[in-house]
């Protein structure tokens, strides 16, 4: 949130806009598409790791005690993924790779490659295959 904070003064300083960061063309059609998008990729995530856990469950046997099991603990945990979603693309794919390819003349695919190289080095804690 605080990197969200700091993308909002700087874009207020640049006087920029939402279409700045790809927050064009979004309709009232936006959040139910997502919201429907949301829902079809966890069914086929949920049957896909139902597939791996017929065979090889102990496989995931380790992530068991991380699972949230109350009703607050399930509340927070879709709030805190919303809230991390949100930022990331904010971020990531709007601010970052609108600018890098701003900076670098509209060469979009530049913008796309520093964008996903510093989203994934974010996840370099978790090793290689993080990353």
């Amino acid at each position: 949130l605080l990197i969200v904070g700091m993308i909002v003064v700087a874009m207020k300083s640049e006087h920029a806009k939402g279409d700045n960061i790809g927050l064009k063309n979004f309709t009232r059609w936006s959040v139910p598409l997502a919201l429907g998008f949301l829902l079809i990729a966890n069914i086929a995530l949920a049957s896909l790791q139902a597939i791996i856990a017929t065979g090889s469950p102990e496989s995931f046997v380790e992530f068991g005690a991380l699972l949230p099991n109350a009703l607050a603990e399930k509340l927070t945990w879709v709030l805190l993924c919303a809230v991390v979603a949100v930022c990331e693309e904010v971020t990531f794919r709007g601010y970052v790779m609108t600018r890098v390819t701003q900076i670098a003349n509209g060469r979009f695919w530049l913008g796309i490659l520093v964008s996903t190289i510093s989203f994934a080095s974010g996840h370099l804690y978790q090793g290689f295959g993080g990353f």
